[in-house]
């Protein structure tokens, strides 16, 4: 009965949602600036993938993982490069379906937990008009483990001005995830 019943869910899943896979692979090959990165953390690059190797490039370089998202289900088709410009036209998703560009998208990740209702939590922030919603938005502390993981492109970039914040519920503007694109794929700004 468990069996038939996660069958099921399954099926449901693979109805009702569209699922994005890429690799780590694709994000060093679409962001080659992810290699200086990655040879800054404290331990090079035996910190990814880890003692027990579960860990890729997306654990901690989220944007660009955001950004593969964005090529292939919004922006292009998928063997198509991201082409540069200030206001990209309208995407094409696979099979050739026009997508409509949302205002805003909603990331979350897999351990994000929830005691209410989740529709009604993102429903609070309709109004809001931020190109960041995240919780803990701060300045890095000179403490900070990953502190020196980023592309000489970024410091650049960032101006000496880093923030970070808690990761498992964010929402985004689309504003936000283009300027992200320019400066992760045309600058090779990455960070962690």
């Amino acid at each position: 009965a468990e069996a038939e019943a996660g069958l099921r869910c399954a099926r449901w899943v693979a109805r009702a949602v569209r699922l994005h896979e890429y690799s780590q692979a694709d994000m060093l090959n679409l962001f080659p600036a992810l290699l200086e990165a990655w040879g800054n953390l404290p331990r090079g690059r035996t910190d990814i993938p880890g003692a027990r190797g579960d860990r890729s490039l997306a654990w901690g370089f989220h944007t660009e993982a955001i950004l593969l998202w964005y090529r292939d289900a919004w922006f292009a088709a998928v063997d198509e490069p991201i082409t540069i410009t200030p206001d990209p036209r309208p995407g094409f998703g696979r099979g050739g379906r026009a997508k409509s560009e949302s205002a805003y998208v909603w990331v979350l990740e897999e351990d994000a937990g929830a005691t209410g209702s989740l529709p009604a939590l993102l429903d609070e922030y309709r109004h809001d008009d931020s190109d960041l919603i995240a919780s803990e938005i701060k300045k890095i502390e000179p403490w900070w483990y990953f502190r020196a993981v980023a592309s000489k492109s970024f410091l650049d970039v960032a101006s000496g001005v880093r923030l970070n914040a808690r990761e498992h519920i964010q929402r985004f503007s689309m504003r936000l995830i283009r300027a992200m694109r320019d400066w992760s794929y045309s600058k090779g700004a990455v960070s962690w």
